[in-house]
């Protein structure tokens, strides 16, 4: 079973080419401490993991 989480309110990361809006589902790719690789909107991301968890509430 895919792990999921939902964004909690709008985020931009340091690297500006993306932003998530709230509400937005991360299906967790790869947990690699201290990045983690999301897929949002069909497209994969590396997150650091510590702001991933603060930012996001667990779907499933």
């Amino acid at each position: 079973m895919e792990t999921k989480r939902k964004f909690r309110y709008d985020f931009v990361p340091l690297n500006k080419d993306y932003k998530f809006n709230r509400g937005d589902i991360a299906t967790l790719v790869k947990e690699d401490i201290p990045n983690v690789i999301v897929k949002i909107n069909g497209k994969s991301y590396m997150i650091p993991y510590r702001d991933f968890i603060v930012l996001t509430t667990r779907v499933n």
